[in-house]
């Protein structure tokens, strides 16, 4: 609950006649609270260009502790700011101590069970976000010069796996509660118009499953697929090509110039590569960089 600060005065009244607001909120964007280093806030700063490429950067950010992990289109949000705790007095005056809580909750439907451990690994995480309403626009929490994502109370965010019945439909509930360090008076909005780009349309990346095979000096065949698909046959991940991909012979310490990598015409996502003979016994790391998906580095051992 906001302190007092008599030296602050009063707070004058008006309101303009024409007030952009924020709608109901259609999606949420996660963010780290902080970086790395444990003390830097992830923010919106004062004079950032805001365009289509600032938040395809964010999205893709190689650091995982700056990454923006966008959700998908939420349903039926709900956030409640619960009833300040009081003191009644002898002569039945009700004094505010302290703000409620205000809770956060919505459903995703139709998301795969696969989808529920991706959120739970944020339960553990000092985490914040970003909302985006149902025009696009931006909504988070400013200090007066920059602009925070609004701070999770930790270890509040939590996921429901729901199964479908003849009436329902399939879905992961999520709640959680906000940080009782934010202050309703200092929410900002960016507008659609001011993001340079439809913010509704900005979707989080993929987790690629790599595992090589067939290994020798000149080549090996990769299979990639995503967490998501029935047991048998996870999904593919297809159409990667050579400038994909980052090759390195860790023995020999140098970089190595694939010749070709050659998608299988009969098995999604599975890739043969071709490159110039190292010596039997080397270790190779394979690393690779492509927007929308996060790929791990595999080590290929030559026999």
């Amino acid at each position: 609950m906001q302190i007092c600060d008599c030296s602050l005065g009063y707070g004058n009244t008006g309101l303009p006649t024409c007030i952009e607001l924020f709608k109901v909120t259609k999606r949420i964007i996660l963010v780290p609270t902080y970086q790395s280093d444990g003390v830097t806030r992830n923010k919106i700063a004062s004079g950032d260009t805001l365009n289509a490429s600032y938040f395809s950067v964010l999205v893709n950010q190689s650091d995982e502790s700056k990454r923006w992990y966008p959700l998908p289109v939420l349903d039926n949000v709900e956030q409640e700011r619960a009833d300040p705790l009081t003191f009644e007095t002898s002569d039945g005056k009700s004094i505010p101590i302290e703000e409620g809580v205000r809770t956060f909750t919505c459903q995703i439907l139709e998301a795969p069970a696969e989808y529920k451990k991706k959120l739970d690994q944020w339960g553990c995480q000092s985490v914040s976000y970003y909302a985006i309403d149902k025009q696009g626009n931006l909504m988070g929490s400013s200090d007066g010069t920059d602009l925070y994502p609004i701070e999770i109370d930790e270890k509040t965010f939590f996921s429901r796996f729901v199964y479908a019945t003849d009436g329902t439909l399939q879905s992961l509930q999520l709640s959680f509660t906000v940080s009782d360090i934010e202050n309703d008076g200092d929410l900002k909005m960016i507008s659609k118009s001011e993001t340079g780009t439809n913010l509704l349309k900005l979707d989080g990346i993929l987790d690629v499953n790599a595992s090589s095979a067939s290994e020798s000096t000149t080549g090996f065949v990769l299979t990639q697929t995503l967490d998501y698909g029935t047991y048998p046959t996870p999904l593919p991940v297809t159409g990667w090509a050579k400038d994909d991909y980052t090759l390195y012979n860790e023995t020999a310490a140098a970089s190595i110039v694939i010749t070709s990598v050659t998608e299988s015409t009969t098995l999604s996502g599975v890739y043969t590569f071709v490159y110039p003979a190292v010596t039997p016994g080397d270790i190779l790391t394979l690393t690779a960089s492509k927007s929308g998906f996060d790929f791990p580095s595999t080590t290929i051992t030559t026999p």
